[in-house]
């Protein structure tokens, strides 16, 4: 028995990607952009007719080239993340994508037709100002209207001070217009607090929660009722103008 059950099985294995690989029995039946953007919808359509064909309708769903349809979606350079799902038994291969997640703008990096952003991995990328469009609308960020950023150096190190400095200060419900990084500590930033709008000197990002401590002490005080600047790059000693 042992002898008879192997070759039924490869028997039967070999039938099983004939007919997922070879027929029409599983095939792709149609395909479903998950989008309600009819602009961006029609630039996946355009970037996946672009030759060589990667989905055909009518072959089979097994074929489908999940790696190529990734890779040939993610050279439109707002895209990050690619998800492909296949269904055998609907016929439909539904695709959706990820843009890619942006922290700030970047100041005097911008040219004519391009515009710089530093993302969440701490990656410097520029995108055409048409693509920054189509981020917008495929993602939940606004990309025109994120805080811009002035770093000295593009330095690892420094731009991770900056993305923690952009967390916290969200974190501390705080409205960014703007980050200003010379260097990891030398750190300031324009913000809005309510209907203020305040120039702040933070110094390092460390003691972050004592120096917004100090902040609302100072902001609550009459006589600073119409300061426009704070340094609390040491909080023990606050400077206000």
């Amino acid at each position: 028995m042992k002898r008879i059950a192997l070759p039924i099985s490869v028997i039967i294995t070999c039938l099983c990607a004939y007919v997922l690989g070879w027929t029409s029995l599983l095939a792709v039946d149609r395909v479903e952009i998950s989008t309600q953007e009819s602009d961006i919808k029609k630039q996946i359509e355009l970037k996946l007719s672009e030759p060589p064909q990667l989905i055909n309708i009518g072959a089979p769903m097994a074929r489908v080239d999940r790696r190529g349809i990734t890779a040939r979606l993610r050279t439109m350079v707002w895209v990050d993340d690619v998800n492909i799902r296949r269904n055998f038994f609907t016929g439909v291969v539904r695709i959706s994508v990820s843009p890619r997640e942006p922290l700030a703008r970047l100041s005097g990096e911008s040219g004519a037709s391009s515009v710089g952003f530093l993302g969440k991995d701490l990656s410097l990328f520029y995108l055409p100002k048409d693509a920054v469009t189509s981020a917008s609308r495929a993602g939940e960020v606004d990309w025109a209207t994120l805080p811009i950023l002035t770093l000295r150096t593009q330095s690892e190190a420094l731009r991770g001070s900056a993305v923690t400095l952009l967390a916290k200060l969200k974190g501390a419900g705080l409205t960014v217009v703007s980050v200003e990084a010379i260097d990891n500590g030398n750190l300031s930033s324009k913000v809005r607090i309510g209907k203020r709008y305040l120039d702040i000197s933070w110094g390092s990002v460390k003691e972050f929660e004592l120096k917004i401590k100090v902040i609302n002490e100072l902001l609550a005080q009459p006589e600073n009722k119409k300061i426009g600047k704070i340094d609390v790059s040491n909080p023990i000693n606050p400077v206000v103008k």
